[in-house]
This record gives C-alpha cells, sequence and structure tokens, in this order.
C-alpha cells in the first residue's frame, strides 16, 4: 500500500466588517474630456483622476483594509489595464494606487500593489487614480470600462 498524509483546509467566514461608501458600493468615476493630441504616442498618459473608497462601521478590531481589484473579460491580459469598451481606439485605462504606481489587474490579491490603509476611529479611505493611457496615436471617441472591486480584511 503507498504512503498517505492528511490534508488541512483552514479558512474563515465574518460578517461584513465596514459598510462602503455610505452603503453605496458602486459608482462612477468621470474623467475629464482631453484632446486626442495629448497621448499621442504609446504610452502616454493623461487625464488622472483621483477616486476614494470610504469605508466606515468597521469592526473595532479591525487593523486595516484594502481593496482587490477583480481580474475580468474587461482586464488586458497584457498589460494590466481596463480595455476600452467605448468607441475611441488604442486607449486604455490606468488604475494606480495612491503612490501612482500602476495597480497590476491581472496579479493576485498580494501582488497588486495596493497598500493596506490603517483603519482609524471604525473607518478607513483609500485613495486610488484612473487615468488615460495611450497604446498608439488614440481615435476621437468615448472611453468606458469597469472592473469589481472587493475590499479585504488582513
Amino acid at each position: 500500500m503507498a504512503e498517505g498524509g492528511t490534508i488541512t483546509y483552514t479558512g474563515m467566514i465574518t460578517s461584513q466588517t465596514c459598510t462602503i461608501n455610505d452603503g453605496s458600493p458602486d459608482f462612477s468615476v468621470k474623467l475629464p474630456t482631453i484632446a486626442v493630441e495629448t497621448l499621442m504616442k504609446s504610452g502616454e498618459t493623461s487625464g488622472r483622476t483621483p477616486f476614494r473608497i470610504r469605508l466606515s462601521n468597521c469592526d473595532e478590531d479591525l487593523e486595516g483594509v484594502g481593496v482587490f481589484f477583480e481580474p475580468g473579460a474587461n482586464t488586458s491580459h497584457k498589460n494590466n489595464r481596463l480595455i476600452n469598451l467605448g468607441t475611441a481606439q488604442n486607449v486604455e485605462l490606468q488604475i494606480l494606487n495612491d503612490d501612482l504606481a500602476p495597480v497590476k489587474l491581472n496579479e493576485g490579491v498580494d501582488a497588486q500593489d495596493v497598500k493596506l490603509v490603517p483603519v482609524k476611529n471604525r473607518g478607513a479611505v483609500l485613495t486610488y487614480f484612473t487615468q488615460y493611457y495611450a497604446e498608439g496615436t488614440p481615435d476621437a471617441g468615448s472611453v468606458e470600462s469597469n472592473t469589481q472591486y472587493t475590499v479585504i480584511y488582513p
């Protein structure tokens, strides 16, 4: 008979530990209208726009929180940006953390370059940025994408 062993699985089930954006977790980020000339070559960025995820009513014993951006159908698997679903060509959207480093959307929760923020007075504010990113000279048109996110409690 062959040797065997034991596999132990562990996990945790928690209740929702914070309220997101006063109970409205879905929201939109409106980037400014920019001229095609601001994105003339691949790699150029423009229109950096901050957005915040506000958490309140967090459990008292919670020390830090973060956000995991879920990889999905709108995520470019070659470059960690959001695919444009609008009519403009050669432009994508890039998410940045609060240090202005690109969030690695195709990575796992520990490798995305999102940072944990401390919970103070049972709340926290997580700041990110979105910007246009040229994949070449863009055509004029609309830019739109979306992503799912999950609040993480390490």
